[in-house]
């Protein structure tokens, strides 16, 4: 809706990143002309999408089939710009001043509402037709300007003249603002790319605000047709952001509530415009209308296709496994949820080993493969949904082997990969220098790592952590992860076409939500009891003995000391235990791909006095219940300390609520004396490990106690 400059970074950073590439799509982006009208644009089919002010709420009501998909911006940057000697400070000085402003009342709402609130109407003021050229206010050839927030404060802070800025939003009058919208006809006819392109624009803008200095030098190269300095584009990407991000509210969302509240602005504006009803107006992903939405061919393939053989990994858990010839592990759940939808009965066909499964894949005994990853050689027989899962490859090494961080430090050491997995041809052709071991089992490859027969096995930190468990392994550590990550997808059989475009349409109308709810069963999965030598059970009988004794004791030392903070807590059930938090940690690194995770660790110091921290847990559970979202989890860290972990959680919200807990806190010490200080470490990541991600937070902690205490310290290198 204008010329290039970082008021649309998203969608630079999107195509500058492959984000719209990984979804499929060729995208080209229109620069704004005089003579485009964006509503008519998409609706005639001469742009899929287009991205306007909150005003295209009033081409709806005037019946235009338009969806909007999401807001770049919470709040609107558009205000009035005065010089700082003007004198006009307020909305009632603007009365009988010169007003340079573009005619379309609709684009301008909030500002006319705004006037209109403060008495001064249409008539009252000497309007201008507005030049776009900031010199007419400093020449004083106008006494406002319509402005950017983000744009002409920084030119007037460069050329050293003072400003006043009045904002509709001081006043009430909350508008959004670069909306993106489609519309009805796309998004009926093509639902699963109006979701890749929404979700990929989406991530394009949550890089951009992650990353402002290197996307203005993006644009300053390649997008700079208006001769922006570099220095400019930085401004406005910070200024951006804070209307992006407004009170905690998640990247891009629309509510009814606001639209409904901005149609009587229009209306006061245009009391032309018809009676309404948004219902049909904001995006919700059309998934859970899916049989709406088959087209006959697809119904009738349901109808006679009612069972379908499909082969996963028999030795991958927690993602998948068999066990009395059922499969288990997450992908089970995907597989029930699948076969709810459709009516589909999926048929496992047996295999011992991740490289049979591949093989009856290929010859057609499975018409379906969970999960893997989209090769050019499997793409001869296989098409692929899109990604649902990333992982990233991690180590399991003895511990005498200092920290590898990269590919290139296993140069000669004997790498242990698991057969069929397309890593292994990865590694072949990029690093043939590594020497490589094939395990049909990832099982037997750790157990090589434990005898020193391989120096390390790769694999997703989930599955090697599981296998650790399974094989009661305590010489051995996980190292990682390794900078490559894997997406992975669902492979259907070629001929299936119709089944591939069916599953690809359920896969994503899944939200974050629904894949961590499906991995939360198996990533607290207990592997089977490992048999015991006979012999075994004097030893353990003893053993047992004396760990009754020392319960015993501890049971009544526990009566006469101190216990922590966090060991109320815990009693009380509200936080997770140390063990469940960083699995569901690992499950949400599992599952947010690019997207970033945050984590939080917190250390309560109090006057150790254990008859009142009861009482203060109580105060705690509140706490966390009125601040955090529904999956936002927190856990049991040691001692004093609390870890919170953050799905799809940028940096800055992480920062927002690390404030809100410490300002909680310190509230809470005034009515609870047990409370001395809260010092709070605040990490944020994307495609690292759980463990890394919980290091950082940890290293910002001591920074945090370092520094005195009783502040917030950051780290994160990924975010």
């Amino acid at each position: 809706m204008w010329k290039h400059q970082f008021q649309f970074a998203g969608y630079y950073a999107a195509l500058d990143q492959g984000f719209y590439q990984d979804e499929g799509l060729d995208v080209e982006l229109l620069e704004f002309s005089n003579d485009r009208d964006l509503a008519k644009m998409v609706v005639n089919g001469e742009a899929e999408f287009a991205v306007g002010r909150s005003s295209i709420l009033v081409d709806y009501l005037q019946g235009k089939p338009i969806t909007a998909l999401f807001a770049a911006f919470q709040r609107s940057p558009l205000m009035l710009l005065t010089r700082d000697d003007s004198g006009i400070s307020h909305v009632k000085d603007l009365r009988d001043k010169r007003i340079m402003i573009t005619s379309d009342a609709e684009q301008n709402a909030e500002v006319m509402a705004m006037m209109l609130q403060a008495g001064i109407k249409p008539g009252e003021y000497l309007h201008q037709d507005h030049s776009f050229n900031l010199q007419d206010l400093i020449d004083r050839n106008t006494d406002a300007m319509g402005a950017y927030i983000s744009n002409e404060p920084y030119q007037m802070i460069k050329q050293g003249i003072g400003y006043n800025i009045i904002h509709p939003g001081t006043k009430g009058f909350e508008m959004y603002s670069d909306i993106l919208f489609t519309s009805n006809l796309l998004l009926e006819q093509k639902p699963e790319l109006v979701e890749r392109f929404r979700r990929a624009s989406i991530k394009g803008w949550q890089y951009a605000f992650n990353n402002i200095q290197a996307t203005a030098n993006l644009i300053y190269s390649n997008y700079n047709t208006q001769n922006r300095s570099l220095e400019a584009l930085f401004f406005e990407g910070q200024s951006l952001k804070e209307l992006a991000y407004v009170d905690g509210i998640e990247f891009g969302s629309l509510s009814s509530e606001r639209f409904s509240a901005m149609v009587p602005i229009y209306k006061l504006l245009s009391p032309d415009l018809p009676d309404y009803d948004i219902s049909e107006f904001i995006y919700q992903p059309a998934w859970n209308k899916l049989p709406l939405l088959l087209t006959r061919s697809e119904r009738d393939f349901l109808k006679s296709n009612t069972e379908v053989t499909f082969c996963a990994d028999p030795d991958w858990l927690p993602y998948s496994g068999i066990a009395d010839n059922e499969l288990i592990g997450i992908d089970s759940e995907y597989v029930q949820y699948l076969s709810e939808q459709t009516g589909i009965v999926f048929k496992l066909v047996l295999t011992e080993s991740w490289q049979e499964s591949i093989d009856a894949s290929r010859l057609g005994r499975c018409r379906v493969l969970f999960t893997g990853i989209n090769t050019a050689e499997r793409r001869e027989y296989l098409s692929y949904t899109a990604p649902y899962r990333h992982v990233s490859l991690s180590l399991a090494t003895r511990r005498v082997f200092s920290k590898i961080e990269g590919f290139s430090q296993l140069e000669g050491f004997r790498v242990g990969v698991l057969k069929g997995d397309a890593y292994a041809t990865y590694l072949v052709q990029n690093y043939p220098q590594l020497e490589l071991v094939s395990f049909e089992h990832i099982v037997k490859g750790v157990e090589q790592v434990a005898q020193g027969e391989v120096d390390v096995m790769l694999g997703p930190y989930a599955t090697l952590n599981y296998t650790f468990k399974e094989l009661n392994l305590t010489d051995l550590i996980i190292q990682g992860p390794l900078i490559e990550q894997w997406s992975l997808a669902i492979g259907v059989r070629k001929e299936d076409v119709l089944l591939t475009g069916i599953l690809n349409r359920l896969l994503l109308r899944l939200g974050s939500e629904d894949h961590l709810r499906f991995a939360a069963r198996w990533m607290a999965y207990q592997p089977q009891t490992i048999k015991v030598a006979t012999y075994l059970w004097p030893a353990i009988l003893m053993l047992v003995l004396g760990l009754l004794l020392l319960m015993v004791y501890f049971a009544w030392l526990s009566k006469h000391r101190y216990k922590p903070l966090s060991h109320y807590v815990l009693e009380q059930g509200f936080v997770y235990s140390t063990d469940k938090v960083l699995s569901y940690l690992e499950n949400v690194v599992s599952c947010a791909g690019n997207r970033p995770v945050s984590v939080i660790v917190m250390e309560i110091e109090n006057e150790r006095t254990s008859d009142r921290l009861g009482s203060t847990a109580d105060s705690l559970e509140a706490l966390f219940l009125n601040l955090l979202q529904f999956d936002d989890v927190v856990g049991q860290w040691a001692g004093d300390q609390f870890v919170i972990v953050l799905p799809d959680t940028d940096l800055s919200r992480a920062m927002l609520l690390a404030r809100r807990l410490q300002s909680s806190l310190i509230e809470l010490n005034r009515k609870d004396k047990t409370l001395l200080k809260c010092s709070i470490g605040v990490s944020c990541e994307r495609g690292v490990s759980g463990p890394l991600i919980i290091e950082q937070a940890e290293e910002a902690l001591q920074d945090a106690i370092q520094a005195g205490g009783h502040c917030i310290m950051q780290r994160s290198y990924s975010a």
